[in-house]
């Protein structure tokens, strides 16, 4: 097989990139988004659910804030979940960074702070109820 074939832009590597593609294409109509547990945009049936039905603030991110109040390190607590949920500590991690649009160390000080609670208001508007049931009294 000449080595043109194997370079970038050869018939080998636009046949692997169109196949992968095409997987790619079939993976994203699944609904799959290869990890994020978003439920912001949820639409018709109630909230998006990742992968293994988990919703973000009620399965990751309501009990990550309640361990940590409860003197927990974000480790330990992301671990603690991730064990619980049966899925990666970095699932946890995302959902409470990437998920809210903020860095780790935002996401410790704002949850040492309690701007947490008005982050996430903003974030899920819908979720304002569930937010000060669950994580009001966390603040007093």
């Amino acid at each position: 097989m000449p080595f043109s074939q194997y370079r970038e832009g050869g018939i080998f590597f636009r046949e692997k990139v169109e196949g992968a593609i095409h997987k790619m294409s079939a993976f994203v109509s699944l609904g799959d988004d290869g990890g994020s547990d978003d439920e912001n945009e949820g639409g018709g049936n109630g909230p998006k659910r990742g992968r293994k039905g988990f919703e973000n603030v009620q399965d990751y991110l309501i009990p990550v804030i309640q361990l940590m109040r409860n003197g927990k390190s974000h480790k330990e607590v992301f671990r603690t979940v991730a064990e619980k949920l049966k899925v990666n500590y970095n699932t946890v991690s995302a959902q409470c960074t990437r998920g809210l649009e903020i860095s780790t160390q935002e996401f410790i000080e704002h949850v040492r702070s309690g701007q947490i609670i008005q982050i996430m208001k903003n974030k899920y508007p819908d979720k304002r109820e569930l937010i000060d049931r669950e994580l009001s009294d966390l603040y007093i």
